[in-house]
């Protein structure tokens, strides 16, 4: 399906036509301009006429006329086809000065002159006449006639109306007419002038009609103007609507308008036509409205419930110190209902003081709020901001014997938030080393929370072995030991002792006592938790030890 895109333009085109002046006897043509109407390549002009007649081309901006009559500007958008028009009417004056002509005799041999008198009762600008004499010669002379017909203006402003305390009323003709040879005369039919009838300027007390005559005494042109001074007695209504937003009540008068409002609620008071109370808690409301003007006061109360106050809250969210003795914990403190705005106060550990809604840097401890609104509603709280146990190690330390690299070392980890992790100098992330040599060996113990404790420990080498030179074997397998270890035993002579089985903490978890010169012994480690362990052969009042990794 073919769809084609249609292109709305309602643009109209302007028609705005200027008359120079109307035709006459003097003026046989005028202008009609139509320069200030829409222009551009895409517009057209028309004129037309019925009645009159239009000497130069129809289809400028600007034409000539010679005769009076209705004259249309058509002006058309020749892109969307929209057009408008002007219409204007070209006055014609052709009319002639009306006059009546008299004569005061015959001329006769007894009376060689006469008055002609000619009284002209239009406006004109000169006079002529022309004799004929009895030659047929014609004589014509003229005389210019001046005259001033310019009626004076008159212009009243009145400063009110009387009633409700208003005695009198100024009225101002001040605007009118104004010069030496200018009089003004007020008068009335049933009002009562209390000042000069003759100023320009009066004062009445009564309502009625006045009028000011303005005369130009040279002339004996006037003109005149009335105004009513009315007597209006308008009692005040105090009558008001409200609305309520949350905890604001607006109140609009409804009453006379221009007189003076006064709101009362409880000690507080308000002026204007428009004003607004604020209340902390919900309940009932006795709002009075008083209204006064010239004729009076009146009052109308109203109750007004509020019931939207929702109780101060707060959502308070924290984040605990992360690592023993750090401060980077935090707490913030969102509040809700009340009224705005609120105003916070904490205290905590170690003088600890504060008016933030969200604190940082904070020590582990109990950090108190109290939560205030505008209304001075009050909500309390402790927040406890935990911190894990500091991290420690016990470090169990089992040296290499002889020439030996079975030396070995069993960290156990406390404190801080398990699971942790651990790193040796070496590169090792074991929690518990063995084989190790003659040597130091640095740790770090990083926690869940990135929290860390490091230390050192140093093996050494023992001789003990040397001592017990009795020993001509002893050999612990398999070694590290899941569930069973055995212990082969070799011995110069039979000997009577006994084998321990030892943690790291020195307590004996099992023991067998030896009466022989060689022999096998086994241990059942199954249930015993992963570490490091000893195996210890007491006889002849010398010990000699070997180490058991439990996995």
């Amino acid at each position: 399906m073919d769809s084609v895109e249609v292109v709305v333009d309602f643009n109209l085109p302007q028609a705005l036509v200027e008359v120079s002046e109307s035709i006459s006897c003097q003026t046989e043509s005028v202008l009609l301009d139509g320069s200030g109407s829409t222009v551009g390549d895409n517009i057209d002009y028309l004129w037309t006429t019925e009645d009159g007649n239009i000497v130069s081309p129809v289809d400028s901006l600007v034409v000539t006329v010679d005769k009076g009559g209705s004259y249309t500007l058509k002006v058309t958008n020749n892109d969307n086809g929209c057009s408008s028009s002007q219409t204007v009417l070209v006055f014609e004056d052709m009319s002639l000065p009306e006059y009546a002509s008299s004569v005061s005799g015959i001329l006769d041999c007894n009376n060689s002159s006469v008055d002609v008198c000619v009284e002209i009762n239009s406006q004109y600008e000169s006079i002529e006449w022309s004799i004929v004499g009895e030659n047929g010669c014609v004589a014509v002379d003229s005389v210019q006639v001046t005259g001033d017909a310019n009626a004076p203006y008159a212009v009243i402003e009145s400063s009110g109306f009387i009633g409700c305390g208003v005695e009198s009323v100024v009225l101002d003709g001040s605007a009118s007419t104004a010069g030496d040879n200018i009089v003004y005369l007020w008068t009335t039919e049933n009002g009562n002038i209390i000042t000069g009838n003759t100023d320009n300027v009066i004062t009445v007390d009564k309502p009625g009609v006045y009028t000011l005559s303005v005369t130009n005494e040279l002339t004996g042109c006037s003109n005149s103007e009335s105004v009513e001074v009315i007597e209006e007695i308008v009692l005040p209504d105090a009558s008001f609507e409200y609305n309520v937003e949350y905890n604001v009540v607006t109140l609009y008068s409804v009453g006379s308008a221009g007189a003076v409002s006064t709101w009362t609620y409880g000690d507080v008071t308000q002026s204007g036509d428009s004003v607004a109370f604020t209340f902390f808690d919900n309940g009932t409301y006795d709002i009075c409205h008083y209204l006064e003007n010239n004729c009076g006061i009146d009052t109308s109360c109203q109750t007004v419930e509020i019931n939207a106050i929702l109780p101060l809250s707060a959502n308070v969210s924290q984040n605990d110190v992360a690592c023993f003795g750090y401060n980077n914990g935090s707490i913030s403190i969102e509040p809700e209902g009340g009224i705005l705005e609120y105003f916070v106060n904490w205290t905590g550990p170690n003088d600890f003081t504060s008016t933030a809604f969200v604190l940082s840097e904070l020590y582990a401890g109990e950090y108190y709020y109290e939560l205030v609104d505008a209304g001075n509603h009050k909500k309390t709280g402790t927040i406890v901001l935990t911190e894990p146990d500091e991290i420690s190690v016990k470090i169990n330390v089992f040296n290499a014997t002889g020439a030996n690299n079975d030396g070995a070392i069993d960290l156990e980890v406390e404190g801080g938030v398990p699971p942790y992790t651990y790193l040796w100098d070496d590169g090792a992330k074991d929690e518990d080393r063995t084989g190790l040599g003659e040597g130091d060996y640095n740790f770090v113990v990083t926690d869940s929370n990135g929290c860390t404790y490091e230390d050192s420990v140093k093996i050494i080498k023992t001789s003990l072995d040397d001592i017990a030179t009795f020993v001509e074997k002893f050999e612990v397998f398999p070694n590290p030991s899941f569930n069973q270890t055995s212990v082969e035993l070799k011995f110069d002579e039979k000997i009577e002792g006994s084998l321990k089985l030892v943690d790291y903490t020195g307590k004996v978890i099992d023991v067998r006592n030896i009466s022989f010169k060689s022999g096998l012994v086994s241990f059942d480690v199954s249930n015993l938790s992963s570490g490091v362990y000893l195996l210890k052969l007491d006889s002849k009042q010398k010990v000699v030890v070997r180490k058991l990794l439990k996995l």
